[in-house]
Order: structure tokens, then C-alpha cells, then sequence
């Protein structure tokens, strides 16, 4: 195994742990965006040294990775999208790179999606208020997103969606098998 793929399935888990963080906390920890941002440059450079060349320029993905920091940071504090969520997504952006972007942002808007619609229809039916309040009761469910729904909150664990869009960008550009 190559370095950088030790780095790649990784960072393919901290997208899933912060899925999960998401749907029980909605939060996400700054570690792991923080850490796929390192395991990026760790990737990046141990390809350099072997003369690999999995990845784009590096330029193409610095881009990648401040032109959704910029519209995060907008969508930030606009009270549009949560702080985690605007911290996860240029993270990510910087490893799919310019050409991997517009993937990696169409399957996530796609899979938040369903999920909204999922929170609107737990907090705006009879039946899924119900199921929400009753759920929510049990100790696995008494934190984040089914708690928030239960008490009425509009939210959405964009977290995992975002990670259903990395993952799949990852597939995408032949980074995973």
C-alpha cells in the first residue's frame, strides 16, 4: 500500500465520523476538518516524492479549497449553514481540487436533499412529531438531530451529506477502488 492511500482511507473515515457526529451531537468537531486538511498535504506530498500523480496541481486544489471557504464563510454568517458543516466542505474541496468540484458539490446538494425532506416531514406531520417526541426519549436519541426535531428545531445534519458527496468525489476521481 502507498502512503498517500493510508491518508485517503482515513480520510474517508473522519467523513464518516463526522456524519455520525452530525446525526447524534449536530456538530462537528474542528479536529476533523482540521485533520483531513492535514492528511491532504501528507497525501499530496508523499505522491511529490514518489512521482505519483493521482492528484491535480496544487493549485487547482488550493483553489478548490478557498473558493468554497469563501462561500462557507458567506453562507456562515448569513445563518445559512452551520459551522461545522462551513468547515467540513472546503476541507474536502481542497482534496477533490478544481476538477473534482463540481462532483463532489451536485452529489451532496443531492443528498441533502433527502435528508431535508426527511426534517420536514418528521417535524411537520402528525405522525412524525409523534415519532420524533416518542424516539427521542430513548437515551441513544436524546441528543441531536431527532431531539432537535422532537423540540421543534428546523435542522438537517448537512454533515452527512457532505460526506456522501466526499466519498462519492473520492470514487469519482479514482482515489478509491
Amino acid at each position: 500500500m502507498m502512503l498517500y492511500q493510508l491518508f485517503l482511507f482515513l480520510t474517508v473515515g473522519l467523513f464518516i465520523l463526522s456524519a455520525v457526529f452530525d446525526f447524534f451531537r449536530l456538530r462537528i468537531p474542528n479536529i476533523i476538518p482540521i485533520l483531513i486538511i492535514f492528511f491532504f498535504f501528507a497525501a499530496y506530498s508523499s505522491t511529490v516524492w514518489n512521482d505519483t500523480t493521482i492528484f491535480q496541481s496544487f493549485t487547482s486544489h488550493l483553489m478548490a479549497g478557498i473558493i468554497v471557504f469563501i462561500v462557507m464563510l458567506i453562507l456562515f454568517f448569513t445563518n445559512v449553514m452551520g459551522g461545522g458543516d462551513a468547515k467540513l466542505l472546503p476541507a474536502i474541496a481542497l482534496w477533490t481540487g478544481m476538477a473534482g468540484l463540481p462532483d463532489f458539490m451536485f452529489i451532496t446538494i443531492m443528498a441533502g436533499f433527502p435528508l431535508a425532506l426527511i426534517a420536514l416531514l418528521l417535524k411537520n406531520t402528525k405522525i412524525g412529531h409523534r415519532f420524533t417526541v416518542k424516539i427521542s426519549k430513548y437515551r441513544f436519541f436524546s441528543y441531536g438531530w431527532i431531539k432537535a426535531l422532537a423540540n421543534g428545531q428546523n435542522v438537517v445534519p448537512y454533515g452527512i451529506a457532505i460526506a456522501v458527496g466526499g466519498i462519492a468525489s473520492f470514487r469519482t476521481l479514482g482515489y478509491l477502488p
